[in-house]
């Protein structure tokens, strides 16, 4: 849902979080949970942006005493931003630009999704990032960074008596917002046939193929959608043991095969919305 010409709103957000809040300073979220022996990172996804850790029962209060103070009374400086925008632009031209599997991929989606922000790269297009600053960042902070919007997913040696308390002292007392309601991502019904050619330079040809099929946002029937999902099992099995290599020495092509990644249940989840699905091949 980020706005056409913001994207990489989400990504950059997700750096952002840890340059400082109204009880951390700059890198001190890191340093805490190194200091501790708690393992932790965070990731940007197409709906969500998931904070995680792994760590002992009895630190879990310090973990949501972070987590909460970084939902929401994050600094969000221009004069820290500035600097760590250069370092997502150099990520994106280290992990894109550079590389040509991400390139075709990046291009394949804008294709995919025609009516739909799904087109755009998570880490967003070079001369967008280049465009971003502090204001948009706070605006788009203020949406969903609120405990109404989240998913806290705990999984260990812990029961809900010794945890409840612990969410209700540190998540219960932050400041209502109103709920973000999205409505759900809808294509083109009949998108027809769109195709890109790119000149890179690598060993031996390569085709790309892919399919929008329903989501279980999208779905009449949900059923349609976990029979997709096998059946993208299934096709990422056959190319991948066999047909690739009766491809390639027929026609001299190589065939990636690729499923779209699974929801993953994390430790602390900022919802965005449902997932649009693409069948690849």
């Amino acid at each position: 849902d980020e706005p056409p010409g913001q994207s990489g709103l989400s990504h950059a957000l997700e750096h952002m979080l840890f340059k400082g809040s109204s009880k951390l300073c700059a890198g001190e979220a890191s340093s805490i949970f190194d200091t501790l022996g708690i393992a932790q990172n965070a990731f940007t996804d197409k709906d969500v942006t998931t904070y995680y850790q792994t760590l002992l029962p009895h630190q879990l209060g310090v973990s949501f005493e972070v987590l909460a103070d970084m939902m929401s009374t994050a600094h969000l400086r221009a004069e820290d931003f500035v600097p760590e925008l250069a370092v997502i632009q150099a990520e994106r031209r280290l992990r894109v630009d550079d590389d040509f599997n991400a390139t075709a991929q990046h291009h394949l989606n804008s294709l995919a999704y025609p009516a739909s922000s799904y087109g755009a790269p998570i880490i967003g297009w070079m001369h967008d990032l280049q465009r971003m600053n502090a204001a948009e960042l706070r605006d788009w902070y203020q949406a969903p960074y609120a405990p109404g919007n989240a998913t806290l997913v705990i999984v260990g040696d812990v029961t809900l008596e010794r945890v409840k308390p612990l969410v209700e002292r540190y998540f219960g007392v932050l400041p209502a917002k109103p709920f973000v309601t999205t409505r759900t991502s809808l294509e083109l019904a009949e998108p027809g046939e769109r195709r890109i050619i790119l000149h890179q330079p690598i060993a031996a040809p390569r085709l790309l193929m892919a399919f929008n099929v329903p989501s279980l946002g999208t779905a009449q029937n949900q059923r349609t959608v976990h029979a997709l999902t096998l059946l993208a099992v299934v096709l990422l099995a056959v190319v991948g043991f066999g047909s690739s290599e009766n491809l390639a020495a027929a026609y001299g092509i190589a065939v990636t095969a690729t499923m779209m990644s699974t929801t993953i249940l994390t430790f602390f989840v900022i919802r965005y919305r449902w997932k649009m699905n693409l069948l690849l091949c």
